[in-house]
Parts: C-alpha cells; sequence; structure tokens
C-alpha cells in the first residue's frame, strides 16, 4: 500500500479525487486530507505520506511554500492544477508529474504507475524537488533528463543539442557529456519552451546560443560549436533564422 495525502483547498475536488483512487487503485491507502500549507505540515508531521497530491494554489499561499519547508527525499509529489499558468514549465522541466483539472483517469493512473516504478526502484526524489524550486526562482536553468538508471540534472546553458534515437534521445553537452534519456525528441518538444532550445529537424534539438555557422543552399546546415553539422527542415528555417538574427 502507498501511503498518500491529499492537499487541496476545495472539498469538491478532494472528495472527487478520493472516489477516483478508491475505485481504480486499491494499493492507495489515504491517510489523510489537507486544504492548507498548516494542516499540510501537520500532517506530513503526523502521518509520513510515501505520495503527496499538491494543488498548487493553497488559500492564501501555494504548494511551493510547503516544499520549501519539508524533506521531500522520500516523498513523491503529483502535482494538481486547474491552470496552464507559468509553474507548470518549472514542474516540466523537472520532470514531476502533474495533473489538470477535472483530473482524467487515464491520466491519474499513468502518474501513478510512475510512482509506482520509482518506488519499487528506490529513486529518491529529492534532486527533481531541488530543480523545481532553483527553476522558480530562475527559470529553467536546468533539466531533468530521465534516463534507464532514474535522472540527470543538465544546465539548460550546457546543452548543444539533442539528437533522437528511435524512442530515446541523447543529449551532448558543451562539457563533453553524452546522456541518452529514456524519452523521444518528441517528449522534449512539448516540455522544452524556450527560444534557446529550438528543434530544427525530426532528430535534432538545439541550442541556438552554440551555432558557429549558418550554411544556406537547397540542403541548409548549421555547425555547432564542438564543429558538428546538423540539416536544418525547410519547415523550420525561417524561424530558425529570425531566432537567430534576435538574439
Amino acid at each position: 500500500m502507498i501511503k498518500t495525502l491529499i492537499i487541496e483547498d476545495e472539498h469538491h475536488n478532494q472528495e472527487v479525487l478520493k472516489k477516483l483512487l478508491n475505485r481504480y487503485h486499491a494499493d492507495i491507502d489515504i491517510i489523510g486530507m489537507a486544504d492548507d500549507v498548516d494542516s499540510a505540515l501537520e500532517n506530513i508531521k503526523n502521518n509520513r505520506p510515501q505520495l503527496i497530491f499538491l494543488d498548487i494554489e493553497l488559500k492564501l499561499q501555494s504548494a511551493f511554500d510547503l516544499l520549501d519547508k519539508i524533506d521531500c527525499s522520500n516523498i513523491f509529489i503529483i502535482f494538481t492544477t486547474a491552470f496552464q499558468q507559468y509553474a507548470l514549465k518549472a514542474i516540466k522541466y523537472a520532470a514531476i508529474d502533474y495533473l489538470l483539472k477535472p483530473i482524467d483517469i487515464d491520466e491519474l493512473s499513468e502518474a501513478l504507475e510512475t510512482v509506482r516504478n520509482k518506488i519499487a526502484s528506490s529513486v529518491n526524489n529529492y534532486s527533481q524537488i531541488e530543480t523545481l524550486l532553483t527553476n522558480l526562482k530562475k527559470p529553467n536553468t536546468r533539466l531533468a533528463v530521465p534516463t534507464v538508471e532514474g535522472y540527470d540534472f543538465i544546465p539548460i546553458d550546457d546543452i548543444l543539442y539533442c539528437e533522437a534515437d528511435g524512442g530515446y534521445s541523447t543529449f551532448f553537452t558543451k562539457s563533453g557529456r553524452k546522456v541518452v534519456s529514456s524519452k523521444s525528441l518528441k517528449y522534449y518538444e512539448n516540455v522544452i519552451e524556450s527560444e534557446i532550445l529550438f528543434r530544427v529537424s525530426k532528430s535534432y534539438i538545439i541550442n541556438t546560443s552554440y551555432i558557429k555557422k549558418y550554411i544556406k543552399g537547397k540542403a541548409p546546415y548549421i555547425v555547432m560549436d564542438n564543429g558538428e553539422s546538423i540539416s536544418v527542415s525547410q519547415y523550420t528555417k525561417s524561424t530558425l533564422l529570425d531566432l537567430i538574427k534576435s538574439r
């Protein structure tokens, strides 16, 4: 059983989530409810949950006020929110699960399966929360990259480019590291919202800060700082040129 705490400031939303969990996920043991930061802190102290469903907006405070006050090393977080707001970018960059309200049962099941796998693999959640809080203070400075072993945390300004490899992708960094991710390039295209990291073709996302040359022609390509030549799609070249000119 996974000891679970629901932190949500609207009673109706508490009950909806509770019913979904009770009906479809028998291994989720709901040990408590909280509707603000103070009651959440008390509940965490007394019950030591393994999993928290955490509403981003909590009355006069936020989920991030709570995270600043607790040790998340052994607690997994699934954020819930009704708003696609700026905070979701930081959550995505930290590779932390979130659910948009009204909660979809399939998305709920997928998020819980991720938590189960992390618990089974004894994955520590601390670095993801640390990355989230860092990115909230200075937006999107690090990207949490899921790998087969766990997570690799790469500074955005260290990423040269990311190359597709079937259902996987590989990050090449300015410092010479090569990180193979268990997620596809499409996943990162959806996560990354940045003018610095840009998808130039079916196979590559590049860091526009490290473009050394742009070569025009019927088959345009760029040369990166490390000497790597990367083809540019006809569909993206105009946007890429605009980005280069605006820098």
